[in-house]
């Protein structure tokens, strides 16, 4: 507290808000929004490490498939970080809120939090899409089984799928 007295005698004192005197969950939600950020950029440098357009010296197919996997975790887990940061932020200011007993100042939510939810989804899904989208397993096995047309000659004809010969036997009455 800082307090001052006027030329009068009257003493006026104002409250000094440090940021070492906040709660512990604002300085916890300081600290995951900051995590997030160093993992944002992270993800953001792995990611172009990983473009198949980028030429370094490790240039095959497999090691940029392995980068790009790992920048889409990172990215999915810098959302997960700031998602819970906001979120307990904003369960705190509802418990503060709806406690009658509080006596300090009460917060609303604000768009500030909104377009964070917003922002820390975004990030977790493209994160999983970036990570779903250099898994090649699937295509690998899509070569060696492949799927194969048939055309039938009418739209309900009854039919036989033989799988050894991968073809389809219209049956005929």
């Amino acid at each position: 507290m800082n307090c001052n007295t006027t030329s009068l005698g009257s003493i006026q004192c104002n409250k000094l808000y440090f940021f070492l005197s906040l709660d512990t969950f604002i300085h916890v939600c300081q600290a995951l929004m900051i995590t997030s950020l160093v993992l944002g950029m992270c993800g953001t440098l792995l990611a172009l490490l990983g473009l198949r357009c980028t030429q370094l010296s490790f240039s095959d197919k497999r090691t940029k498939g392995r980068i790009s996997i790992m920048s889409g975790m990172i990215f999915a887990l810098a959302g997960v970080s700031s998602m819970v940061a906001l979120s307990w932020y904003a369960v705190n200011i509802i418990t503060e809120s709806f406690d009658p007993l509080y006596a300090g100042t009460k917060h609303e939510l604000g768009y500030a939090l909104y377009l964070g939810w917003t922002g820390s989804l975004l990030s977790i899904v493209g994160g999983i899409l970036l990570t779903c989208s250099s898994c090649k397993g699937n295509q690998k096995y899509l070569r060696e089984h492949g799927y194969h047309y048939a055309a039938s000659g009418t739209v309900n004809e009854p039919q036989i799928y033989i799988k050894q010969a991968k073809t389809v036997i219209p049956i005929k009455d």
